[in-house]
């Protein structure tokens, strides 16, 4: 499968929350390769969250600490976020991985004051490491692919 399966569903989720769809699409390619069933679990990550958050955090580690579906969203950013499923796994299904993971990269192009790029780095490794190489290397990474696809898109 492609992220081309899910374009209507990309489209409907990018323009909800005011994102180009051609960005969220090469998010999803660099994400998940538009996998719906891909997930990440991020042990690193788990350790350095805990610091003062609420007890539910604490209860399972695999599941807080694990990136789910098409954009590999994190359930903690997805319920920070107001995500109100009962269960990760519902990030598994398109239109609510892609509503979460919309919703949240929209929220980091508002915070960047409109620097897509700082965003895609904030949303790659966190709003406070959006300088990182691995999150500057994701950036231009997903902008290379937004260049592929809004080529393709032209011809």
């Amino acid at each position: 499968m492609t992220s081309t399966d899910y374009r209507r569903e990309i489209e409907g989720a990018a323009h909800e929350h005011g994102l180009d769809p051609n960005l969220v699409e090469a998010v999803v390619i660099c994400e998940s390769s538009g996998r719906t069933d891909a997930f990440r679990f991020e042990p690193g990550f788990y350790e350095r969250y805990l610091k003062g958050r609420p007890q539910w955090a604490k209860q399972n580690p695999r599941r807080i600490a694990s990136s789910y579906g098409l954009m590999q969203v994190m359930w903690t950013t997805a319920v920070e976020n107001g995500f109100h499923e009962p269960e990760p796994e519902y990030l598994f299904i398109p239109v609510k991985g892609l509503d979460a993971g919309c919703f949240h990269l929209a929220k980091l192009v508002e915070w960047a004051d409109g620097d897509v790029l700082k965003a895609l780095a904030a949303y790659n490794g966190g709003q406070g490491n959006w300088m990182g190489g691995q999150a500057q290397l994701y950036s231009k990474k997903v902008n290379r692919v937004l260049e592929e696809i809004q080529k393709a898109r032209r011809k």
